[in-house]
Order: structure tokens, then C-alpha cells, then sequence
């Protein structure tokens, strides 16, 4: 979603990778996203400038690949032992209160964008128009802004 909405819908540059394997099964996954408004010439990331952890094996297996100026985010339901420095987003909790776990993610999107300002909201929710079922569209849009929401209350404190 996020390099949909970087690419289509706010003119930048983008690659992924993605890594499954047996992690697929419930261990840790990852996916690198480069996003640049320049072309981008290598697509695999050497240190992170973010980092997203959805579960602490995510998380304990690649923190080390992030740069130490680097944003954090964690799902404060899913990793619990982390480094200080780490924002806290509970996108389980949201998500369960906004109808489905499934869009946790969706919440850290919004959470991740708020943060970098690397996508607009209007970008994502054409992404997520572009991409989802139609009976999803609402609460996944929902997911977003309550993601970017919680990150506006941490920013007043």
C-alpha cells in the first residue's frame, strides 16, 4: 500500500522485496520499501531509516538493521521488549475496536505516514481504494486515520 500510494498517487519512486519463506508460517517476515524521488538504482536497503514491528520476532530479529537516528514503530500488543527509543502504537487495540485485527497494519500505515510524512492520507485512501474489496474501503480508511490520529496525540504531549 505504501508504495502504491508513493508511486501512483504522490509522483515518487519505489521498490520492494519481500522476504517469506518459512517465516510465512508465523515467525518473522519482512518487506523493504525504498521510496526516493530520484530513480532508484539498487532496491535492497543496507541499514533502515524505519523499521515496522508487528510481532517481537519482527522486531528482536531486525532491529539491528536500523539506523540508530532511525524511527521505530511497534505494536505495543505484539512487542512487548523493545528499546526505549521506540514509539508505541497499539494497533492491535485499535484495530479490534474498529471491527477486525486484520487492519493493524492499516493502523501503522497511517501511524508511519503521520510520522514521515512520506505519503498523503489522500494518497493511501486511493491505495487502499485501488486495492481492497469495497465492503473493506471504510474501515481500513478508518484504520488509517486512527493510525495517524494516535501519532498527533503523542506529537501535542
Amino acid at each position: 500500500m505504501l508504495g502504491k500510494a508513493a508511486t501512483i498517487y504522490n509522483g515518487l519512486m519505489a521498490t520492494q522485496t519481500q522476504s517469506y519463506g518459512p517465516e510465512a508460517r508465523g515467525g518473522a517476515s519482512k518487506t523493504e520499501v525504498i521510496l526516493s524521488d530520484e530513480e532508484i538504482n539498487y532496491p535492497f536497503i543496507g541499514m533502515a531509516d524505519v523499521l515496522v514491528s508487528l510481532s517481537q520476532t519482527s522486531y528482536t530479529k531486525y532491529i539491528h538493521e536500523v539506523k540508530k537516528e532511525g524511527i521505530m514503530l511497534v505494536d505495543t500488543d505484539l512487542v512487548l521488549h523493545h528499546a526505549n527509543k521506540c514509539i508505541e502504537i497499539p494497533a492491535t487495540k485499535i484495530a479490534i475496536e474498529l471491527g477486525s485485527v486484520m487492519i493493524a497494519n492499516m493502523v501503522m500505515l497511517g501511524a508511519l505516514s503521520s510520522l514521515t510524512e512520506l505519503v498523503t492520507l489522500e494518497a493511501l485512501t486511493k491505495a487502499v481504494k485501488s486495492s481492497v474489496p469495497p465492503m473493506y474501503f471504510d474501515m481500513n480508511v478508518a484504520a488509517l486515520k486512527r493510525g495517524q490520529e494516535f501519532v498527533g496525540a503523542i506529537e501535542k504531549d
